[in-house]
Order: C-alpha cells, then sequence, then structure tokens
C-alpha cells in the first residue's frame, strides 16, 4: 500500500503484517487492511504532535487502487474503500474519502484541483478540511 501525503509529496510503502487482497478482491480483509493503512498514515506523519492525540485533524483521503479495475469498481467495492479511511482516525472525527477508478496515475496537483472542486470524477462523502492523504 503506498501513501502520499500530497501537501508535503512524502510518502511511504506500507506493507501488510497479514495480506488483505483474495483472488477476487482488493480488500478481502478489512481489518489487516485497516491496520496497514493506520500504521502507513503513522508513519507517514511522524512524528506526530501531541496535540493531535488531543484533537486529532480531519483528513482528506483519495483512495486510487490501481489493480482489480478491469471492469471498473462497483458502489459494494467503493463503499468498501471508504469504509477502510475510517481506520486513519478515532471515531469522534470523520475522514472526507473520495474513491478514484481512473487507471492511470494522477499528479498531486491534479488530484488537489479535483478535490477543491468535488468532481463527479469521484465518488464522496461527508466533507471535511485539513490533512490531504492519497
Amino acid at each position: 500500500m503506498i501513501i502520499r501525503d500530497i501537501e508535503t509529496h512524502k510518502e511511504v510503502v506500507e506493507l501488510a503484517e497479514t495480506p488483505f487482497t483474495t483472488r477476487r478482491l482488493l480488500i478481502g480483509n478489512m481489518i489487516s487492511a485497516g491496520k496497514t493503512l493506520n500504521t502507513g498514515v503513522k508513519r507517514l506523519l511522524a512524528p506526530i504532535p501531541l496535540w493531535w492525540h488531543i484533537l486529532p485533524p480531519n483528513y482528506i483521503v483519495m483512495v486510487h487502487p490501481k489493480s482489480m479495475l478491469e471492469d471498473g469498481l462497483s458502489s459494494v467495492e467503493s463503499r468498501a474503500f471508504r469504509d477502510l479511511t475510517q481506520f486513519i482516525t478515532p471515531k469522534r472525527k470523520k475522514v472526507m474519502a473520495y474513491v478514484c477508478s481512473h487507471p492511470d496515475d494522477l499528479t498531486d496537483d491534479f488530484i488537489l484541483e479535483l478535490m477543491q472542486t468535488d468532481s463527479k470524477f469521484f465518488s464522496s462523502n461527508k466533507k471535511n478540511n485539513n490533512k490531504i492523504i492519497n
């Protein structure tokens, strides 16, 4: 799993302790995928300021799967990716999640522009503003 902060251009590659991909699904094990994502985000943002433990920031996350996209993403798969982003922060904070099914790599500037205009290119849930992670 590649996790990138598009504001600072810092990138982390996090490997799962337990594989979360199955033969049919990119996320076949949600708990393992969530732990991998959470660990990667902590590494990406390290060192985490003390005040973040008391008042964690809101996050804007773009999930961009790059495999198993043969016929596009179903609404169930998009929902699973949005649900996965909730592992990033404690439940008292919300994560704004976008899911992109575009097969090509996207530039950071292009992602920022799309997120700021809330393009129909993404399927999204509730709006928040703060830390942007790809």
